[in-house]
């Protein structure tokens, strides 16, 4: 069946109307689980747009499942935006302060050049005449590893099918919704037809997928783009990897936390859970043992003290829980073949760092490995950024720099490298934006998206 494209802008007062008073929570309930099943475990956070946000109900809901997101509504619609402000004036002030409805209609919609985290949108696209809108916005409005989550109609066979589940879906709504819901049908796109869209906007890495027998999700991730200075992925001439150590490719967390335990047991003092040293390192030896113990005893002496007894602790029991991340070690193989240069920048002390590199990673050729050094200044500090990009024979910024801590990606930033920000470490998500991550990766695997072969 070909497509019959309808009005793009649902600008009635009888169609906000229908709109705001329907009952949508199953199918918007919906969105947000498909949202959660695209991105599994992942800390949403900061800013967040909303495509055709119509009344506004999606980015409520968006809102209150992510609390430490902001969300910005845009629609072309006044009389939907309306109704849904009336709502929204009706929320908890917590909610009302993190989601703002905008009037806007794309292609050229001025958000004032705000980038965004997380793009989502619930059945604009089926709206628009020229799809390519669309793709464009995405492009425009998100940050470079941003996510984009959208949802829309798919279009049946025949015009009897559509009929079928306007009948299935709709029998006891309003005519005006049934009608729209028929409409939307002919107009939609099939997942086919969508895919060649990606295509042609350069977004071949979006997934599309079905996901009932009248809509279909697209989602992925923005990898690089033009704005602000950025390089795009055609652009991109990265030679080597330069990476962090504890949390970027050892998982080091509980040795360091028992260590750390046992030192502080054999003082008399608190000893702390696992997931409270995930702020505890990052930053060298000495913090982390500073940060451990009681604030009544972190005098110079007591310091130095237990950062000794901790040395001598951790030289034992280095490798007792240590291990690499999955995908670690084949990262590095892939790298290597395809003739990238590797280093490893750590605030651990240079010889644990020497350690634990020969330890896991035998067979690998570093170019440059180095840990903390009295004579050069730590992370964040640039100089040990800048002495392994010599090393690697290259220039800072053809160099990629992977970490997991705030530290590393203000290292990056000062070296002049690109900081890929990885999740699977010990700090969240939004720490990593926070500080100016290039982009995000989820998997170790990620690199290479952002890798060409020589």
């Amino acid at each position: 069946m070909k497509r019959k494209p309808e009005p793009e802008l649902m600008d009635t007062a009888e169609q906000a109307a229908a709109y705001s008073n329907a009952d949508f929570n199953a199918p918007h309930s919906r969105v947000i689980e498909l949202f959660r099943e695209a991105f599994p475990g992942a800390e949403i956070s900061g800013d967040v747009l909303d495509l055709g946000c119509g009344p506004g109900d999606i980015a409520m809901r968006f809102a209150r499942a992510f609390p430490n997101c902001r969300v910005v509504g845009i629609d072309g619609s006044q009389e939907m935006l309306k109704r849904g402000r009336e709502i929204l004036f009706r929320q908890p002030a917590d909610l009302r302060d993190r989601v703002l409805l905008v009037h806007g209609v794309l292609p050229g919609a001025n958000l004032h050049g705000q980038k965004f985290d997380t793009i989502i949108c619930n059945s604009l696209l089926h709206h628009l005449h020229d799809p390519t809108v669309m793709w464009s916005a995405v492009k425009n409005f998100a940050r470079p590893g941003a996510r984009v989550f959208i949802v829309d109609l798919m279009r049946p066979d025949s015009e009897e099918a559509a009929r079928e589940l306007t009948e299935r879906y709709c029998a006891g709504e309003p005519e005006i919704l049934r009608q729209d819901f028929f409409n939307s049908l002919l107009a939609s796109f099939t997942p086919e037809e969508i895919c060649a869209q990606l295509c042609a906007a350069g977004l071949e890495n979006f997934e599309v997928k079905t996901v009932s027998d009248r809509h279909v999700a697209i989602c992925g991730q923005i990898e690089m783009t033009n704005d602000e200075g950025q390089m795009t992925k055609e652009e991109t001439r990265f030679y080597g990897v330069l990476f962090d150590l504890d949390g970027t490719l050892l998982d080091t967390l509980r040795d360091l936390c028992e260590s750390v335990n046992r030192v502080m047991a054999a003082r008399g003092f608190p000893v702390h859970p696992l997931e409270s040293y995930r702020w505890f390192v990052g930053e060298g030896a000495r913090i982390l043992v500073e940060r451990a113990l009681p604030a009544e005893h972190r005098g110079a002496d007591e310091i130095e003290a237990a950062l000794a007894d901790y040395r001598l602790d951790y030289e034992k029991s280095w490798n007792v829980a240590t291990k690499p991340y999955d995908e670690i070690p084949e990262l590095l193989a892939e790298l290597r073949r395809r003739g990238l240069a590797l280093g490893v920048l750590s605030n651990k002390p240079h010889a644990m760092t020497l350690k634990c590199i020969e330890g896991y990673f035998p067979g690998v050729e570093f170019a440059a490995v180095f840990g903390q050094r009295d004579d050069i200044a730590k992370k964040p500090d640039p100089e040990g950024a800048n002495e392994a990009a010599r090393l690697m024979g290259l220039k800072p910024a053809e160099v990629l720099y992977v970490g997991d801590t705030a530290v590393d990606m203000q290292t990056a930033r000062a070296a002049g490298m690109f900081s890929l920000g990885a999740t699977w470490g010990f700090r969240p998500e939004s720490e990593l934006r926070e500080n100016g991550a290039g982009a995000i990766i989820h998997h170790p695997a990620d690199v290479l998206k952002f890798i060409r072969e020589k």
